[in-house]
């Protein structure tokens, strides 16, 4: 974990180490980006705009909930 980076957990009451995934903060010569970490599907090497990543994270959280879509 680096600082600035963002986890989260599923868990109502986990432990504070306990988490299911997040973000780090990236950069290349003109823009930051949100790389996923510790997430089950293996996408770790994508980076990611706000956008881009709010959508990757909402899918995860449906995904927990049992919803999917097309």
């Amino acid at each position: 974990m680096g600082f600035g980076d963002i986890y989260f957990s599923f868990n109502e009451s986990g432990p504070p180490t306990s988490m299911n995934g997040g973000f780090s903060i990236k950069s290349d010569d003109y823009d930051l980006f949100l790389k996923p970490v510790l997430f089950a599907r293996g996408e770790d090497d994508q980076m990611l705009s706000p956008r881009e990543a709010s959508e990757f994270l909402w899918e995860e959280f449906l995904s927990q909930a049992g919803i999917s879509y097309d």
